[in-house]
């Protein structure tokens, strides 16, 4: 045995993708919020129940190095934002190999994050406890609001003046406040705040809106020297009109040259360098503009939503690498996958179903042909054949930003570009229940052939 791995405040795809790891090879352990959601579906987003109850994240970190000591822990896993930092905490009390909380939090905290990547692009932040709305003086339109440290784009949205951006505050300050208490008890408790005031500030992101589809994204890891293997690279798709809305991902890269991905790899990996980034999976987003690109956000994990794709391609997933990487198995990591699409090869595509409907779930998708039908159309999920849905029968869904909702997600694996989108438009058609915005349709990424001829 390779070791046993404690994962940290495991969400449902963190249960799903334990589940598919060789016994023989690593022991996994599970260390939930509590004995009572250990059997539940857990988002990400659903640990905001508990960041409202005092001092969670600190009692859970006091458990996890407890854990770790008393059941000879070999490695540390996180699947996800928040697990991230909580993970720094506990390998710097136990010894385990693993990133700096100084890292994980820049990565986590989108401002920071921002001002991690100089001369990027404008960027603000706005105090949401602030009365006087002095930001009204330093907005600039049309603008982009994140919240520092939620995830799926929860309240993230573009603005186009003033009218909206008091509408988006108020929606903003109901979502960000149980992840801000949380957060800021264990930032006061373990986080240099000389260093990072803004942590313990409950605020928002306000930067340059970016209207751009070219956008892609690099899987790497990076050692205890810092020298970055790059694992995989994904072209991301967006919607026919809203080009701020993200729809999927393809994997590999198939519309850019070699010396353009040479240069974007080089780009994600010195952004990981500066961040102070050791050993993890770090996924960085960049946009290319002109020929130059730049950094969207670094996240100090692997992109564990994509494993199943990796292993139906390539014979191993991402999760299983980062355990070892966890793990200190750096010789059990597998060699990089292909990072650029060549004719022939199999190419594999992650796409989100969205909507801007609201209303009863069972109303808006097929939830039969999601769960019994879809997987013989090809798609597939982390947990299996089929759609994985973000949603049930019973759920109401309500618009949370200018995105739409994610209702469900599939993967698609297929033997040329042209059979992938075909494989996703098929499917997109027969899950959908409600009205199919033509603003959401998911649209190829231009290929390299067709950019050349510009």
């Amino acid at each position: 045995m390779f070791g046993k791995v404690l994962i940290l405040l495991p969400n449902t795809n963190d249960r799903a993708e334990a589940s598919k790891i060789d016994p023989v090879k690593y022991e996994t352990h599970f260390l939930h919020s509590s004995d009572e959601e250990k059997d539940k579906k857990m988002s990400t987003f659903d640990y905001s129940d508990f960041l409202v109850k005092p001092g969670f994240l600190n009692n859970y970190v006091d458990r996890a190095v407890k854990y770790v000591r008393e059941n000879g822990i070999n490695g540390v896993m996180y699947g996800h934002d928040m697990s991230s930092v909580v993970a720094s905490v506990v390998c710097k009390k136990t010894g385990l190999p693993g990133p700096s909380l100084d890292s994980t939090f820049i990565c986590l905290h989108k401002y920071y994050s921002r001002q991690n990547s100089p001369g990027n692009l404008w960027y603000d932040y706005i105090d949401l406890d602030d009365s006087d709305e002095s930001w009204k003086i330093k907005v600039r339109y049309p603008c982009f609001l994140k919240p520092p440290m939620l995830t799926s784009a929860k309240g993230c949205c573009a603005v186009e003046n003033e009218t909206a951006m008091i509408a988006a505050l108020a929606n903003i300050r109901e979502l960000t406040l149980p992840y801000f208490k949380g957060y800021a008890q264990f930032f006061h408790k373990y986080l240099d705040l000389k260093k990072f005031p803004l942590a313990v500030k409950n605020i928002v992101v306000v930067e340059e809106l970016i209207q751009c589809k070219d956008q892609y994204s690099v899987e790497s890891w990076i050692d205890e020297n810092s020298v970055c293997s790059t694992f995989t690279t994904h072209v991301e798709c967006f919607c026919n009109q809203k080009e701020d809305i993200l729809t999927g991902y393809v994997n590999p890269v198939y519309t850019l040259d070699k010396n353009d991905v040479e240069i974007m790899v080089k780009t994600a990996e010195n952004a990981a360098r500066r961040t102070g980034l050791l050993n993890t999976f770090f996924d960085v987003e960049l946009w290319k503009i002109g020929n130059k690109f730049k950094i969207v956000e670094i996240n100090a994990r692997c992109t564990s939503m994509s494993s199943a794709m990796y292993k139906r391609m390539f014979g191993f997933s991402n999760y299983e690498a980062a355990i070892a990487l966890a793990c200190g198995q750096r010789d059990n990591i597998p060699k990089s996958t292909p990072v650029l699409y060549q004719q022939g090869d199999e190419i594999s595509g992650n796409f989100y179903m969205l909507s801007y409907e609201e209303g009863s779930a069972k109303n808006l998708i097929d939830f039969e042909y999601a769960r019994n039908e879809a997987g013989q159309d090809g798609a597939y999920s982390n947990h299996g054949p089929g759609i994985e849905l973000f949603v049930t029968e019973e759920s109401v869904v309500k618009q949370t930003s200018t995105r739409g909702v994610t209702l469900c997600i599939c993967m698609l694996t297929a033997n040329s570009v042209d059979e992938l989108f075909d494989k996703m438009k098929k499917i997109r058609s027969k899950v959908f229940l409600c009205q199919d915005h033509p603003d959401l349709h998911i649209v190829e990424p231009k290929r390299l052939e067709n950019r050349k001829k510009r």
